[in-house]
């Protein structure tokens, strides 16, 4: 969905198919399942009203007053289900790494990381500044709620255990 939401006109099949597979390296992808997925989240919002349209030879798209239809129904949503943290004003993006860096046991690698950044933009290539500047901003508003990002050099960044019980604390429920 994320996809669909923030490209401007056709989501192409391959840039879905890079972000429904990011995090599975190696598997080639199936069009099998993302028609199976497009028909499941349309099946969910048909009664909302809400349309993904299919654009022959290309991919999918949807409309800017579906899209407002949905990014409501998506904020309402993670209200109910607890994906916002009091006190802290994050970008869906920047939530995306906080929530990754949450659940990962372990460091989270650069590259799986930029896989979040970049699951929305086409033809894009990575840049090291812009995943700096993310975690700088995200840094400024967690750190004086003693929760850190920590660097492990080379490889990527880790969130310590007691900085992941303090934003779970802050999880709007």
């Amino acid at each position: 969905m994320d996809v669909l939401l923030q490209t401007d006109g056709i989501s192409t099949k391959e840039h879905l198919y890079k972000a429904l597979y990011a995090s599975k390296q190696g598997h080639a992808p199936d069009p099998k399942i993302l028609r199976e997925i497009i028909r499941l989240i349309r099946k969910q919002l048909k009664p909302r009203e809400i349309e993904i349209n299919f654009v022959t030879g290309k991919g999918y798209t949807i409309s800017d007053a579906n899209k407002a239809k949905l990014n409501a129904l998506i904020f309402k949503s993670e209200v109910e289900h607890g994906n916002l943290y009091r006190g802290v004003s994050l970008t869906r993006t920047q939530r995306k790494f906080v929530d990754l860096l949450l659940v990962e046991n372990g460091v989270c690698t650069k590259e799986h990381l930029y896989d979040v950044l970049y699951t929305t933009k086409q033809n894009y290539k990575p840049d090291s500044k812009i995943l700096r500047e993310m975690l700088c901003v995200i840094r400024k508003q967690l750190e004086p709620l003693g929760i850190h990002i920590k660097t492990v050099f080379g490889v990527g960044y880790i969130m310590p255990s007691e900085s992941k019980a303090k934003l779970i604390e802050l999880i709007i429920r």
